[in-house]
């Protein structure tokens, strides 16, 4: 008795501790997206007035080409989480091995992510202008036929933003596996070395494997990115111009919440990109609880 009591006032002092913790979740994360839940089966113009629609909102996004053209941007721009892989292990592999300077390589390739996503694309708004320094160079190189309206093209637009979104992801890629590959034990590879395996040959059968969980992780972050940290691109980037080309779930979300007053609609979207978002972390969280039990 005395133990069962003991072990409930435990759990009372444990409760009062979490209480206040639970109580701002709450207020800042759950409550929200029930209100977001809510307002998406409204047919509301603004947050204070609406009736009940039922699923009239998802409908209509389903049967909207808009909405469709936007979903495969961002599937696009998806492209972007297995090309900064790929290429982030391969510079990782470099890195490792050994280079001049290496320390130099490292920071010069991280560099482009530190800044803010807003000044990187004020940046390239420069480069891939017409007549910025990229046009000129493929100019001055002899290959003045790739030069291209690269932000107001409406076939190469979303392209120029996905390289954009690749150019500032490789370098946060590659800090992830090289500190992934700092705590892999080095006697595997030294071992597959004295067996007659070559550094390459050592790298993508001993290391990579052992980055699995690294670069599981990498993947989801690219995801959320692709679908939900895009806006700043697009918005300085392109506008979502020419002709709406380069539109994507985020960026119609904006217009249709501030731009045409549709709060219901909007919402619609946010829970779509809420439902994305919430598959892919509960896949990778699947997989990781099979991957422990292996």
């Amino acid at each position: 008795m005395r133990a069962a009591a003991a072990a409930t006032a435990r759990a009372a002092r444990g409760a009062g501790w979490l209480a206040p913790g639970l109580a701002l979740v709450g207020l800042i994360v759950a409550y929200p997206l029930v209100r977001v839940v809510e307002w998406s089966l409204t047919d509301r113009t603004t947050f204070l007035d609406g009736s009940f629609v039922g699923l009239d909102n998802y409908r209509q996004l389903l049967s909207d080409e808009l909405f469709w053209r936007a979903f495969t941007n961002n599937l696009i721009l998806l492209l972007s989480v297995p090309l900064s892989i790929a290429i982030a292990l391969v510079v990782t592999g470099v890195l490792y091995r050994g280079l001049r300077g290496g320390r130099l390589y490292e920071l010069a390739i991280f560099v482009p992510f530190l800044p803010a996503v807003a000044s990187i694309a004020v940046v390239f708004l420069y480069v891939l202008s017409a007549g910025g320094p990229l046009n000129e160079l493929l100019r001055g190189a002899g290959a003045g036929a790739l030069a291209q309206p690269w932000l107001t093209d409406a076939d190469v637009a979303i392209w120029s933003v996905l390289g954009v979104v690749l150019w500032k992801r490789i370098g946060f890629t590659v800090l992830l596996l090289t500190a992934r590959m700092a705590s892999i034990d080095r006697t595997l590879l030294d071992a597959a070395a004295v067996d007659g395996a070559g550094w390459w040959r050592t790298y993508w059968q001993v290391a990579v494997p052992g980055m699995r969980g690294i670069i599981a992780f990498a993947a989801v972050l690219g995801f959320i990115e692709a679908f939900s940290w895009t806006f700043a691109y697009v918005v300085i980037l392109t506008r979502g111009g020419p002709d709406r080309a380069t539109y994507t779930l985020e960026y119609l979300l904006y217009r249709l919440q501030f731009d045409e007053q549709l709060v219901g609609l909007a919402s619609a979207v946010a829970v779509f990109l809420l439902v994305a978002a919430l598959a892919v972390a509960a896949y990778r969280v699947h997989s990781a609880r099979r991957e422990a039990l292996l």
